[in-house]
């Protein structure tokens, strides 16, 4: 949330190791975990191996921030990569992301492990609104404009890269026997 700036000064501090070919991720993160425990400057080191994200945790010593490290977490760089883009296209999406953010956290449901909703969604939902308006504040990158389109096949679209404000999206036919002779198709969203 610092890249996209929609967090708090006191939010967490995600990060994610890209990594070569020649490293697996369980490597990277005890690399990562074994180099922070034997830092002074991080306390609280901890892993959690088991989770959707593999993570290495920890608290920054001097500020108390903490610290989620994960490793090949390519959608979780890109999704950023898109929000830093929307952010520099339209000025008032951060204080518009950042007071949801705030009434979501006075009612308490800004907590995913006590069974509320992950901060960065507050932001994909203030992105929606403004996309949908009758004159949109923000660009749509996927509709019924691309051939072949629809809502039941979204999971079958995949971001692939942000840069230079142009969207690069990647089409890949699901496991239907009507489509698996399709190949995956590319495409741009300026």
């Amino acid at each position: 949330s610092s890249w996209s700036r929609f967090g708090f000064k006191n939010s967490d501090i995600n990060l994610d190791i890209q990594f070569p070919p020649s490293m697996s991720q369980p490597d990277v993160l005890l690399l990562v975990q074994e180099s922070l425990k034997n830092s002074e400057s991080f306390i609280d080191v901890d892993a959690d191996f088991h989770a959707k994200v593999p993570v290495v945790v920890c608290k920054e010593k001097q500020s108390g921030l903490v610290c989620r490290v994960s490793a090949g977490n390519d959608n979780a760089c890109l999704t950023t990569n898109h929000l830093a883009m929307l952010e520099r296209l339209e000025p008032h999406l951060v204080s518009l992301v950042i007071a949801f953010r705030h009434w979501a956290k006075l009612c308490c449901i800004d907590h995913p492990e006590e069974g509320g909703l992950p901060p960065y969604v507050f932001a994909l939902m203030v992105i929606f609104f403004l996309q949908q308006r009758k004159e949109p504040f923000l660009p749509v990158y996927l509709g019924s404009w691309i051939g072949g389109f629809s809502l039941n096949k979204l999971m079958n679209f995949n971001l692939k890269e942000v840069e230079n404000n142009t969207v690069v999206w990647e089409y890949s036919p699901g496991i239907d026997p009507s489509s698996s002779k399709e190949s995956p198709k590319r495409g741009k969203v300026c």
